[in-house]
């Protein structure tokens, strides 16, 4: 079996080349919120999780990001049901280590216009640069 390495892919006309380890996810989990226990059914770059509350769940990076300033995108669920998801001001936080925040609907005014709860399916891919 062959392997090809490269950090970056252009057209063979010269044209822009695209850097692809920039657009990697460089974490990434999937757990259970509603187990007494958190475990994550897959992950990548996640050393652990760990729970703060209802809803409110941080991911910790087994490889620590450049600076705090990474791109985050969550999904949620409950037992296949489709939820929004809610980050609040005073209950999400992100540095270089990890990945804090709160889950929920946004159709009530708990907990900083949400209402938060622990959803089965919890989906985080994480964007950045690794220091």
């Amino acid at each position: 079996m062959s392997t090809i390495r490269a950090d970056n892919i252009g057209p063979s006309d010269g044209g822009t080349t695209t850097d692809l380890l920039s657009g990697l996810s460089k974490a990434w989990v999937n757990f259970d919120g509603v187990a007494g226990t958190l475990s994550a059914r897959k992950s990548f770059n996640i050393s652990s999780l760990t729970d703060n509350g209802t809803g409110h769940y941080q991911s910790n990076f087994t490889n620590s990001f450049s600076d705090a300033n990474f791109v985050t995108s969550d999904g949620s669920s409950t037992y296949g049901t489709a939820r929004l998801i809610g980050l609040t001001g005073n209950g999400y936080t992100q540095t270089t280590s990890s990945r804090d925040a709160n889950y929920g609907t946004s159709t009530n005014t708990v907990s900083g216009g949400m209402l938060v709860y622990d959803p089965y399916y919890i989906l985080i891919s994480i964007h950045g640069d690794l220091a």
